[in-house]
């Protein structure tokens, strides 16, 4: 899944392109899941950043309604093993994520809407390029 040029990669530079995609089934399951948020969450700005929006309005302090579609996707075994593969480069697959330290904190859905028709391209929330560690409790 990681070639060691990946791992180097993102030792080095912070980032890596890892082969990994998800299927349209997967894509579509998503963008519907999105649509259910936005329907729960009426009074969401339509730029809105859904943090928590794999839990329900509630559980666990969330503040929207969110979707199981988006907890399913942060467990992924491919998703959690690629993430592992990059923290523990000995490790290669795993089996578990457990065992590998990677734990979901959170699923954070940056919503950006398309600008209105008839303005300006670019019209949607502007977000200044930054480093998330900054602004979260990561280290």
């Amino acid at each position: 899944m990681l070639t060691e040029q990946h791992r180097r990669q993102y030792a080095e530079e912070g980032y890596t392109v890892p082969d990994f995609s998800i299927s349209q089934m997967t894509v579509r399951s998503l963008r519907a899941a999105l649509c259910r948020v936005l329907r729960s969450n009426p009074t969401a700005p339509p730029d809105s950043d859904l943090v928590n929006a794999h839990l329900r309005k509630g559980q666990r302090g969330a503040k929207i309604d969110g979707d199981p579609a988006f907890l399913e996707l942060g467990r992924d075994p491919r998703l959690t093993a690629l993430l592992a593969a990059l923290h523990t480069p000995a490790a290669g697959e795993l089996s578990s994520p457990w065992a590998s330290g990677i734990v979901l904190w959170g699923v954070h859905v940056f919503c950006k809407q398309p600008g209105q028709p008839g303005a300006d391209v670019g019209a949607g929330r502007r977000v200044p390029f930054h480093v998330d560690g900054t602004y979260w409790p990561i280290e």
